[in-house]
């Protein structure tokens, strides 16, 4: 993970079948390798691409347009459903007030805008890119623009 001007990327964890799908130990694990010294605070801003895989069984003509873009992913899982888990698996996790897994963010209420899609896999494999960016961040970003 790398903060850049306030933000925060994860990018390019390769996941193959299940363990492109939240929820698992494997895809917490694999999470836990970019999360941050400390829970991000405050109110945050979350950008999620899934990349999913194409399906063995088709053509290489219907691969490549898929790979392209020109085929959308509308297939299950639901896009509603992948951010949902995600954003679970990115949280921490507390019983009776006593830490069990340090998340990205205290609580997923602290997502107050998102933007997510869900495409096909465009060559570099079945994976995830997540950009976090704390809102005041946002805010002073179009600020410096005007």
């Amino acid at each position: 993970m790398a903060a850049d001007e306030g933000k925060t990327h994860l990018s390019g964890a390769s996941l193959q079948g299940s363990q492109a799908t939240p929820g698992g130990k494997r895809f917490i694990l694999l999470l836990s390798r970019f999360r941050p010294a400390e829970p991000l605070d405050g109110p945050l801003k979350l950008k999620v691409t899934a990349y999913m895989p194409i399906p063995a069984s088709w053509s290489k003509k219907r691969a490549l347009a898929a790979m392209t873009g020109s085929i959308q992913h509308t297939s299950k899982p639901d896009l509603d459903n992948l951010v949902k888990h995600l954003k679970d698996c990115m949280s921490t996790k507390a019983r009776k007030g006593v830490v069990i897994r340090r998340g990205f963010w205290i609580d997923d209420r602290q997502v107050v805008d998102l933007v997510a899609d869900k495409r096909y896999d465009d060559g570099r494999g079945p994976r995830w890119a997540v950009e976090i960016t704390p809102v005041e961040s946002v805010k002073e970003a179009a600020n410096a623009g005007q």
